[in-house]
């Protein structure tokens, strides 16, 4: 986007103050600081000054790309006292109406909603429909505290009356809106008072803490709204007083913090200012406060500005980070303009697009149902987009956007498979995806098949997909959906949340997935490096500390990533192994900065700062010093024998037959200790035959794998080939084995894992995997001498030639046909 005009522009500049047919298809750039006010208020949160002059007085440049932005999809607010405003006005709600009438997206999410609002209020003998009836008596001992379906299910039934202009339906749900406020407002003193009690100098009120809850994940501002018609003056005024009292003098994590990533990432930060639903339904009127509103602006919009990073990824991970841009358009409709940041606009058009799956989400070759892989929490090879919202509402801003209209197309189904699914009135993350299916229901644009779409957007794009912030590589044989697909986590930085999970690998083939990411809970055990497509010793792997990026090589035929695990392996977190009395007396801290794992160093001073002294993530303090004794689920210990040296390097070679190389230099130390190579597989893939080379000049151990439940000639496979493992077991070379983890309440997970077992001090893994037919030329493989490494097929002759770093880190070049087509070094 190099070629687009740039304009400079305020620091407050808002929409009214733009001219948007101008600001079409330019890049705005806004150059903003720290609110040094903000800084004094809070006591510098703890640093000095000397502190702050070094790292919280840079500037931060912000850039706003408006292209395919369209000038008609925000309107404002109406004039005040005039419902709906908060998502939309009256003007909006006729084209909305009709959309839901027209449109295939529109005509499934309104009867997805109606099924779930006639399973919940309108069946006899169910609590739920005995709880709204309660609230129609005006039983304030209604307990839709506990059962939190109650209110929900009289919000969504106060859009669909407001949707079908049912007069008669609009005064029952005001009568019970009008109770459930009353409900409400009980509550919400009780915690404000608790919360004054335990806070007797704040001079804010933490929302999460206190109102977040009982309004309902702020959408009693939403009943309010949308039954506003049908309610009387005092309904209108019990109401709003309510609403007045859970938005006023508000305040939550995200709204006075430190302008660092570490404490503008959390996911707790978007799903709390849902307090911006209560303001917006009363602005104006009587009980509105702005200073709440200014709060809730400045916590999304450095949320938007710094939880993404410039290529697109996520500090989260995108398996679980949400961005709720349902709230930013809220915002957008009053003004502010950090929607159209380009990070954000980066996660569609590169990360996002190299994240779906070569074969993305059409017919039934998605096995496991989502288009993307997505790691971290709840992330996975099978993950739909957590909060559909967002591409909803960016598909409404900007809908002449290539890369906005495939992502959801796959996100949503070639068939609009997404709208077909019910509200979840029991999940408050799921809470407002149903009405905004509804208010945000958008066709794609069918004017290409999907295969030209992709083809359109990848010419480009490049084949690999690299986050310097992250360590992420993606990369691929090529665009076709057939293609092999690799995909390598490094992790050079913690994100928010503990899986044990650096140099894991995705490698996906002919169409389906083989190796993956499983998806799994946000809990202990599922943090465990066994999970994961890792190399573990004696039993234990990488903990969670920052994998460091050493190397990475692009070139047209290969692509390479060398990654340095042994801070990884070195250091245990007490949170996910627990330490006993005698291990807290040697507890330590990581006495290293974000910008010693990245590959190029970032020029943000705070990613100097060493990561014990960074601000907290909740709060913005500095944190005290480490206490004599940490406790036994805080805090890091070393392990008692450090490893020598852990390094992996992945990569893609590509051409007519492409295959994966993995070399892992790894050794814990002089002692013969037991390796054990992993690859986490798909549910469906069996170990259809292995091997064993007795000669070491042709290759280790093979495993062939295929689909299970897949006649023979019918399967597809793939072949992972050892062609050096020291130490290998001759009787049992390779194995699928079952890992098996804790889940409570639920069953057990059960992840199947191909597994290499070495005994030995040094294993030397080095594995090429390639798709391969059964009766078809796989590649013969042969040592020329120690150090160069000969593929060969009837079509393609490859030679790799090895040497090490003084570390032992394996440098390498691939030639074909006397040129080298691929490498890493040093």
């Amino acid at each position: 986007f190099a070629e687009k005009s740039s304009v400079e522009i305020a620091p407050k500049t808002q929409l009214s103050q733009i001219d948007f047919a101008q600001a079409q298809d330019k890049i705005l750039i806004s150059t903003e600081g720290p609110d040094l006010e903000m800084i004094r208020k809070n006591d510098k949160f703890g640093f000095s000054q000397d502190e702050i002059d070094r790292h919280f007085k840079h500037k931060i440049q912000l850039r706003y790309d408006f292209s395919g932005y369209d000038s008609s999809s925000i309107k404002s607010p109406p004039a005040v006292g005039v419902h709906p405003r908060v998502l939309f006005g009256p003007e909006e709600l006729i084209h909305i109406r009709k959309n839901l009438k027209t449109t295939i997206s529109g005509q499934k999410v309104m009867a997805a909603i109606i099924k779930e609002i006639n399973n919940n209020i309108r069946k006899p003998g169910s609590s739920i429909t005995q709880g709204y009836e309660a609230l129609l008596k005006q039983d304030t001992e209604t307990p839709i505290h506990k059962n939190i379906s109650i209110a929900y299910s009289a919000l969504y039934e106060a859009f669909r009356c407001l949707i079908e202009e049912d007069k008669a339906g609009g005064a029952e749900v005001a009568k019970a809106i009008t109770t459930i406020a009353i409900i409400d407002k009980m509550e919400i003193k009780k915690q404000i008072a608790a919360y004054k009690k335990k806070n007797p100098d704040a001079d804010l009120i933490d929302f999460r803490q206190t109102a977040k809850h009982p309004s309902q994940n702020g959408t009693l501002g939403l009943m309010y709204d949308w039954a506003y018609n049908w309610m009387n003056a005092k309904q209108r005024n019990t109401v709003r007083e309510v609403i007045s009292l859970a938005s006023s003098n508000m305040t939550f994590i995200g709204c006075q913090t430190l302008r660092t990533p570490g404490s503008c990432r959390s996911n707790w930060i978007p799903w709390t200012s849902r307090l911006v639903t209560l303001l917006a339904a009363i602005e104006g009127e009587d009980g509105y406060d702005p200073k709440s509103y200014e709060r809730c602006v400045s916590a999304m919009k450095w949320f938007f500005a710094l939880s993404v990073f410039p290529k697109g990824e996520s500090m989260e991970g995108w398996g679980k980070q949400f961005l709720m841009s349902e709230l930013a358009y809220i915002m957008a409709r009053r003004g502010e303009i950090f929607f159209a940041l380009e990070n954000v606009r980066n996660a569609f058009r590169s990360y996002w697009l190299h994240a779906l799956n070569p074969w993305g989400r059409t017919g039934n070759e998605c096995l496991y149902g989502g288009p993307f892989t997505f790691y971290d929490s709840q992330g996975g090879s099978n993950n739909n987009i957590p909060s559909i919202t967002d591409l909803l509402v960016f598909k409404k801003l900007f809908p002449r956007d290539p890369h906005v209209n495939f992502i959801y197309r796959n996100a949503v189904g070639e068939n609009y498979e997404a709208f077909d699914h019910r509200p979840n009135f029991r999940h408050h993350f799921a809470t407002y995806s149903g009405f905004c299916k509804a208010i945000f229901a958008m066709t794609y644009d069918e004017d290409k098949s999907w295969k030209e779409e992709l083809a359109h957007l990848s010419r480009d794009q490049g084949l690999t997909y690299y986050g310097n912030d992250t360590g992420t590589m993606i990369t691929r044989s090529s665009w076709d959906p057939k293609a092999l697909y690799l995909y390598s986590l490094t992790r050079n930085i913690m994100g928010g949340h503990r899986y044990a999970d650096r140099g894991h690998f995705n490698l996906y083939a002919e169409g389906r997935f083989w190796g993956i990411y499983h998806k799994m809970r946000q809990i202990r055990e599922a943090y465990l490096p066994m999970n994961r497509s890792t190399v573990l010793i004696d039993g234990e792997g990488v903990s969670i500390a920052p994998g460091k990026s050493v190397a990475f090589n692009d070139l047209s035929l290969g692509t390479f990533v060398a990654s340095d695990l042994k801070i990884s392996y070195d250091y245990i977190s007490n949170y996910l192994f627990r330490a006993n009395n005698e291990q807290r007396d040697v507890s330590t801290h990581l006495p290293y900065s974000y910008n010693h794992f990245r590959l190029n160093p970032s020029d943000r001073p705070t990613w100097n700062m060493v990561l014990r002294d960074r601000p907290d993530w909740l709060t913005s303090q500095k944190p005290g010093p480490p206490p004599k004794r940490y406790s036994a689920t805080s805090g890091w210990r070393k392990q008692p024998v450090l490893m020598k040296k852990a390094f992996r390097t992945t990569g893609l070679v590509r051409g007519k037959n492409p295959y994966v190389l993995i070399v892992d230099d790894i050794k814990k130390d002089d002692k013969k200790r037991s390796y054990e190579w992993g690859m986490t597989l798909a549910d469906d893939v069996e170990l259809h035959s292995r091997a064993y080379a007795k000669s070491p000049k042709k290759f280790a151990a093979d495993a062939l794998l295929k689909e299970k439940g897949i006649k023979t000639e019918d399967s597809r496979f793939l072949l992972v080939r050892m062609v050096s493992a020291r130490g290998l077991d001759p009787q049992s070379p390779a194995e699928i084995i079952e890992v098996r983890s804790k889940n409570p309440p639920q069953k057990d997970r059960i992840i199947p894992k191909l597994v290499f077992r070495a005994k030995t001090d040094e294993p030397k893994f080095i594995c090429i995997i390639t798709p391969v037919e059964l009766l078809g030329e796989r590649p013969v493989t042969r040592w020329l001498d120690d150090s160069t490494l000969e593929l060969s097929w009837d079509n393609q002759v490859d030679q790799v030639r090895f040497r090490y770093t003084n570390k032992g880190r394996s440098l390498l070049s691939i030639e074909r046909a006397g040129k080298v087509i691929a490498s890493i070094s040093e």
